[in-house]
């Protein structure tokens, strides 16, 4: 796989690659799925609404086809939730509206807060691979990962940091927080990741 997309907690890249081995078009998928969020996610609240107020089969319907082209695009990108919009979907081809009026608002706040985390990853700046907030989640990353003291965490944020392309002002603090991952020392990586988030 030659994605060289960082990590994302909820998506696995490996799977999304059997969908979309092109990472243009990963991108585009990415693009697209920003920009419909609001879209897609009031369409689904609007026939859970309509379920809601009469369970006929055409609401089941209706709100199956919403859940379905979600799922959809929830496979292709490799996210853990199609698990769960796959749940919403044998439930309303079923016709059963309890997992649906439980589950649904909450498959919601879900994909709206995974939109939230990709959508750094869909604002290249041209000529440069290197995305800020991507670059301070990475970061972020680290920190927690040398707080809980897990090596293969850090190394493999790391990993990213190191194949950004990292603007000139940055790459002191990359290089200070390198050697305190590679030393294990966990003030020094602090001390980077405070300098690197601007934190003071």
């Amino acid at each position: 796989m030659d994605y060289n997309m960082p990590p994302v907690p909820g998506i696995d890249w490996e799977k999304a690659y059997q969908y979309l081995p092109d990472k243009e078009i990963l991108q585009m998928v990415l693009q697209e799925v920003c920009a419909t969020a609001d879209e897609q996610t009031g369409l689904l609240l609007e026939f859970l609404e309509a379920l809601r107020a009469a369970p006929t089969t055409e609401t089941f319907r209706d709100y199956r086809v919403q859940v379905h082209s979600m799922k959809a695009t929830l496979r292709s990108l490799g996210a853990e939730l199609f698990s769960e919009a796959l749940a919403l979907e044998e439930a309303a081809r079923d016709e059963r509206p309890e997992p649906i009026l439980q589950e649904t608002e909450g498959f919601i706040d879900c994909y709206a807060d995974l939109v939230r985390k990709i959508a750094p990853l869909t604002t290249e700046t041209p000529g440069s691979d290197f995305h800020p907030e991507t670059f301070a989640e990475l970061v972020r990353n680290v920190r927690s990962a040398m707080e809980m003291f897990d090596v293969s965490a850090i190394q493999e944020n790391l990993k990213h940091i190191r194949e950004t392309d990292v603007p000139k002002e940055y790459q002191a603090g990359v290089d200070q927080l390198a050697a305190g991952c590679r030393d294990l020392d966990g003030e020094k990586v602090e001390a980077a990741c405070k300098a690197l988030l601007n934190e003071g």
